[in-house]
């Protein structure tokens, strides 16, 4: 069966996205931009790219009337006020495919997925933000690299905020299913943790604001392959929270289980104390 996948903003991350996306043999993307003659221009380009593969889906460009019937809508919005715009958006999003589920990956992406709920009236499963894939993605492969191993025999999580504060979840993280702190030691561990941000800073350093492109793209295939695929995997995704993790009313990054219908659950996974303290502390922030 074949999957309608709508990405809003023809820009760098949303065209990136759009040719990821586009690899899928089952996948019809529509790229969708306040400019139409660069989504157009884009498209084109993105056909090409996909063609190149046999097997991949397709690529076209398209306006509001084009996207109702998607299954997923990814929103990848940039400019001056994202905000803003975003509340335009949702009402087109809730007027055109009202039972589509909606991922953020405009930033700041927690308060973009508040604007984005607010906007569409959506239940809370069905907007999500990419939260803190990416940073999650980053830890896993820097505690593989420090251990010697594959990236696949490493279990980790960092959850909160991707604009703001991180709160890795390192007393169960595993490398080669033995703990992570037993493997490396405390010292180094924590060496680790710290090049997470320091690898987001030198990003910012050497490629400017707007660093983030071919990991948030990438990190973005992942959470919608496991809406299409209703697999219930869980990611660190920006959701909001009713009481889960002893969290109510905001928006940060916690882990989710992903189906069909976005998300299923937020689950509670096992950490420390500390962690927990930083976690709620975050959610105030």
């Amino acid at each position: 069966m074949r999957r309608k996948i709508t990405v809003v903003g023809a820009g760098a991350v949303g065209s990136a996205t759009a040719l990821l996306l586009g690899r899928r043999p089952d996948a019809d993307v529509v790229l969708v931009d306040a400019d139409a003659a660069r989504a157009r221009a884009r498209a084109l380009d993105l056909t090409a790219a996909v063609a190149l593969d046999a097997g991949a889906g397709r690529v076209s460009p398209g306006g509001w009337v084009d996207v109702a019937g998607s299954h997923v809508v990814v929103l990848a919005l940039g400019g001056p006020d994202p905000l803003a715009a975003l509340a335009e958006v949702g009402a087109e999003l809730a007027r055109r495919c009202p039972d589509a589920v909606v991922v953020v990956l405009t930033t700041p992406v927690d308060a973009a997925t508040h604007a984005v709920l607010e906007a569409t009236r959506f239940p809370r499963g069905q907007v999500l933000g990419l939260g803190t894939v990416v940073d999650t993605a980053r830890l896993r492969s820097l505690l593989a690299r420090e251990a010697g191993v594959s990236v696949a025999d490493v279990q980790a999580l960092v959850l909160g905020q991707h604009d703001g504060v991180l709160v890795p979840i390192t007393s169960t993280a595993t490398i080669a299913g033995r703990p992570a702190a037993e493997v490396l030691g405390t010292e180094r561990l924590d060496a680790v943790v710290a090049g997470v941000a320091d690898a987001a800073d030198e990003l910012r350093a050497g490629l400017g604001e707007r660093a983030g492109l071919l990991a948030p793209a990438a990190a973005v295939v992942d959470v919608v392959a496991a809406i299409v695929d209703d697999t219930r995997r869980v990611l660190p995704c920006s959701a909001l929270c009713q009481g889960e993790l002893g969290i109510t009313g905001s928006v940060l990054a916690v882990p989710v289980a992903l189906g069909a219908d976005g998300i299923a659950a937020i689950v509670d996974v096992q950490m420390a104390e500390a962690e927990r303290v930083a976690l709620l502390a975050a959610a105030d922030v």
